[in-house]
């Protein structure tokens, strides 16, 4: 399957059969984000799309939660688990986009929190310009101490 992959790689892909193709393959070799990406761009009303798509968006979640719980590549698990969010919204439970949400915020303070060991504070401030969490005493001086 990664020769599929490849070949896809090397084409253009203007038609919906081939954006399919290209992103199953991905699916196949647990890219999940990378298929979601790719499966954007259709839009079908496919029963058995949807269902595949639900499919995808479930494994790339696990997935996600496993990174997480690893302590991983936070940037790379915020990336994608906004992938996630965006692609799913049409496939997952409202309860199961909830849990995602959650996933989203930990991933992205986490981020913050090697971010600002790395003394990336123009990064930290855009990952905290219009959030939607509660302005709490600590988050209040994280943004202080960001823009001031």
């Amino acid at each position: 399957m990664p020769q599929a992959v490849a070949v896809f790689e090397n084409l253009s892909l203007t038609e919906s059969c081939s954006r399919y193709d290209y992103g199953l393959a991905l699916a196949k070799i647990e890219r999940h984000g990378e298929c979601l990406h790719v499966w954007q761009e259709l839009e079908t009303v496919d029963e058995k799309f949807a269902e595949q798509k639900k499919t995808v968006c479930l494994f790339l979640a696990a997935d996600l939660y496993d990174r997480f719980a690893e302590k991983g590549d936070y940037a790379a698990i915020y990336r994608d688990t906004r992938l996630l969010l965006n692609s799913a919204g049409d496939c997952l439970a409202r309860h199961q986009i909830r849990s995602i949400e959650d996933l989203l915020e930990c991933a992205k303070y986490a981020w913050i929190e090697e971010l600002w060991d790395a003394e990336e504070f123009e990064t930290i401030a855009g990952l905290l310009e219009g959030g939607s969490a509660p302005m709490t005493p600590t988050l209040l001086a994280l943004h202080a101490k960001i823009w001031v």
